[in-house]
C-alpha cells in the first residue's frame, strides 16, 4: 500500500521489543494494547502482527493489491468516499482508496492488514521507536509492504467496545517513601490534567504539587517499569509510556496497573484523571479479568458468520454446523 498522507504520528507498531532494557532500548509497542489486538483479531492475524498506530488524525492510504483491513477507533473514515464505520473490518482491491480523518473518541486509533505488515525486524520487533532512532514515523508517498493473506469481514460486537475511564489505579510504590503522609494524601486525592508535554515517552501532568519527604527528591537511577508515576523536584507527576527512557532518578509514588495504560494512552492535552490506589493482589485480579475478556472476544470472532442485507440493512448471521 502507498501512503499518501501519514495523518498524525503515524507508526507502525507491535506488541514491543524485549530483552533489551538492560541496554538501554525502550520496549515500545502499541500504546492501546487492547484496541491494538481487537484490530489483529478483526483481520484473523495472531494479535502481535505489526498494524499502524496514529494519533488524533488518520493517513489516507491507497492500496495496491487485494487485502482485507480492520480499523480499531472511532474516527470519520471513508472507503473509495464511502463512509465506513471503526471496530469491523473490510476488503479492498488494488486502487481502493482509505481515508482516515479525525478521531471522535479517544487519542489513538490502528489499522490492522490481513497477514499483517511485513516491515524489517529490529531486534526481534517491528515497532517503531523514533526517540531510539529505530524506524520512524510514516511520510507521504512510503510504500508499506503487506503480508499477503486473506480473512473474511467480522464486526466487533457493543458490548466489547472499550470504556476509556478517568480513574486510573495504581500500586503505591517503589519509592513511595520518598513522600510525606500529605504528598500521597494529595497525590490520590487531586485532578490532574494532561499537558501538551505528552507523548508516547511519557505523559507530563499539570496540578497539585506532591510533597516529598526531606532531601528526597532525587535518588540513584533504577529501572522504570512501564506505567511507573515518577516524580521531578517540581511535585508534578509524569506517568511514563511504552516509548520511556530505561532508568531514571527520580522516585516514583506508584505504578499504574497494566489495564489502565490503556485509558491514559487514549487522553488528550487537557483530559483530566485521578488516581485510586490498589493492592498487588488487586491489580492481578484485574489482569486476570483482562485477559479473560479477550478470550471471550477471540471466541465470539473466531464463530462462522455471514453477512446479510435485508431491506438495506446489514446483519451478520452466525453459522452452527450440526
Amino acid at each position: 500500500m502507498r501512503i499518501v498522507s501519514p495523518g498524525l504520528y503515524t507508526t507502525i507498531q507491535d506488541l514491543g521489543r524485549y530483552g533489551y532494557q538492560s541496554l538501554g532500548i525502550p520496549a515500545s509497542g502499541a500504546m492501546d494494547e487492547y484496541s491494538f489486538r481487537i484490530a489483529n483479531m478483526l483481520v484473523s492475524n495472531e494479535e502481535s502482527c505489526a498494524a499502524l498506530e496514529f494519533t488524533l488524525l488518520g493517513p489516507t492510504i491507497i492500496f495496491e493489491e487485494k487485502t482485507v483491513f480492520a480499523l480499531a477507533c472511532d474516527a470519520e473514515a471513508s472507503l473509495n468516499d464511502s463512509k465506513i464505520e471503526g471496530w469491523r473490518s473490510y476488503k479492498v482491491d488494488p486502487k481502493d482508496v482509505l481515508r482516515i480523518g479525525r478521531i471522535n473518541r479517544g487519542c489513538r486509533g490502528y489499522i490492522s492488514f490481513s497477514g499483517g505488515i511485513d516491515s524489517p525486524l529490529t531486534l526481534g520487533s517491528r515497532s517503531c521507536c523514533a526517540i531510539a532512532r529505530i524506524g520512524r514515523p510514516l511520510r507521504a508517498g512510503d510504500v508499506v509492504k503487506l503480508k499477503s493473506a486473506g480473512s473474511a469481514e467480522k464486526r466487533l460486537e457493543s458490548r466489547y467496545l472499550p470504556r476509556w475511564k478517568n480513574r486510573v489505579r495504581a500500586v503505591l510504590g517503589p519509592q513511595d517513601d520518598h513522600f510525606t503522609g500529605r504528598g500521597i494524601d494529595t497525590f490520590l486525592s487531586s485532578e490532574y490534567r494532561v499537558t501538551d508535554h505528552s507523548d508516547r515517552m511519557g505523559y507530563r501532568l499539570e496540578g497539585r504539587e506532591i510533597e516529598h519527604a526531606e532531601n528526597r527528591k532525587e535518588m540513584i537511577s533504577d529501572g522504570i517499569p512501564l506505567g511507573a508515576v515518577q516524580v521531578p523536584g517540581d511535585g508534578k507527576p509524569i506517568v511514563l509510556m511504552k516509548d520511556r527512557q530505561t532508568t531514571g532518578g527520580y522516585p516514583k509514588i506508584a505504578t499504574v496497573i497494566t489495564t489502565d495504560i490503556m485509558d491514559i494512552a487514549q487522553m488528550k492535552t487537557k483530559d483530566s484523571l485521578r488516581f485510586e490506589a490498589v493492592t498487588l493482589e488487586k491489580a492481578h485480579s484485574i489482569l486476570a479479568e483482562y485477559k479473560r475478556r479477550l478470550e471471550d472476544i477471540r471466541a465470539s470472532l473466531s464463530a462462522k458468520r455471514c453477512k446479510m442485507i435485508i431491506n438495506g440493512k446489514e446483519h451478520y448471521i452466525e453459522v452452527e454446523e450440526l
